[in-house]
């Protein structure tokens, strides 16, 4: 009988069985025994180990007579794509994270999985995008259902939930001299951020949004600052105090001058006394005070005084005035006329 190849099986090759492709005929009729000679070398009537391709064999039997042919082994390893990218970071803005995947392989054929940080399935995720909000290593799995070929990729979630430094400043005193205050948060973090004031009980004049608001009444005030990369917020409070205590001015009662009391004694008595007070005596019509800084001096002149007391911690005064009589007339002596009286011895004057 002539010499006859038969094909019996040829396994291709995809992911599962990636280079072991084998390619298996039969040989009938000729004259044993034969010759077999593979294009890519293979001893024996069945070609294995082989990759994608086509390969080529020829049959000579012992007279001569050669039959030759060609098979494909079908490479069907085609790896699926794997795109995904994490759209931001877990932060005080963002309390969960979509990572999307959704340029990577899909469709009826394909199948995906997404894996935690221990390499096991998340349950119910098996698309392509997912949500998450743990920061972490996420991994996404697709696999071509048609030849077992799969790929991965790894997207790592980060967090960043650092809140910002809030200083609010020291304490401070509003006084009689200091009507307002500007507020210090120097030593805050100030870029990217936005600084917010408010108080419940103070008030704020201007510059609520800067570290140096300028505020006029007493009370506690709260900074609040927010960073515009993360979201996050930090507060700081300082209480401004206020002291508008004013100091007691009194003048102790006096006399008035005439000639007898040339003059008197203006006496602070009753007023604030220490050292942080201080005094001064002002003439209201000009007239002249020696000694006119001390708690007491002495004058000589009627007419209104006044005495300004000063408490120097506070800048407050306080204001007491009195007004001396004064009654230096020098009176007139008179005796009356000359008279002549006339007796009958003679004459006297008066």
């Amino acid at each position: 009988p002539a010499l006859e190849l038969h094909v019996v099986s040829i396994t291709d090759i995809d992911c599962t069985n990636p280079d072991d492709g084998s390619i298996d005929i039969q040989i009938n009729g000729g004259q044993m025994p034969y010759e077999i000679d593979w294009s890519n070398g293979t001893a024996g009537e069945d070609a294995t180990g082989l990759g994608g391709g086509t390969y080529s064999v020829q049959i000579t039997d012992s007279l001569g007579c050669a039959i030759d042919s060609s098979f494909t082994v079908e490479d069907y390893i085609a790896i699926p794509q794997v795109e995904a990218i994490v759209e931001d970071t877990l932060n005080c803005n963002n309390a969960t994270v979509f990572i999307n995947g959704g340029n990577s392989s899909n469709g009826a054929n394909f199948s995906s999985q997404w894996l935690d940080e221990s390499g096991q399935p998340i349950p119910g995720e098996t698309n392509n995008t997912l949500n998450v909000d743990q920061a972490g290593n996420y991994t996404l799995v697709v696999l071509d259902n048609d030849n077992s070929c799969s790929d991965s990729l790894t997207m790592t979630v980060e967090e960043d939930f650092s809140t910002p430094n809030a200083e609010a400043g020291l304490p401070d005193t509003l006084t009689c001299t200091v009507q307002n205050l500007s507020l210090d948060a120097s030593a805050s973090d100030t870029t990217n951020m936005i600084l917010t004031w408010n108080s419940a009980n103070g008030n704020i004049l201007s510059g609520e949004n800067t570290p140096f608001p300028i505020v006029d009444e007493a009370g506690i005030y709260t900074l609040e600052i927010t960073s515009t990369t993360n979201g996050c917020s930090a507060s700081d409070q300082v209480e401004i105090f206020e002291d508008l205590t004013t100091p007691e001015a009194q003048i102790a009662p006096v006399d008035g001058i005439d000639c007898y009391t040339p003059e008197v004694e203006l006496s602070s008595l009753g007023s604030s006394e220490g050292p942080e007070f201080s005094y001064l005596w002002t003439g209201l019509e000009g007239q002249n005070i020696p000694d006119s800084t001390e708690p007491s001096t002495t004058v000589n002149e009627g007419g209104n005084y006044q005495l300004l007391v000063t408490n120097n911690q506070n800048g407050c005064t306080a204001r007491a005035s009195v007004e001396i009589a004064e009654n230096t007339i020098i009176p007139v002596a008179n005796a009356g006329f000359l008279l002549e009286l006339s007796f009958a011895q003679g004459s006297t004057l008066l």
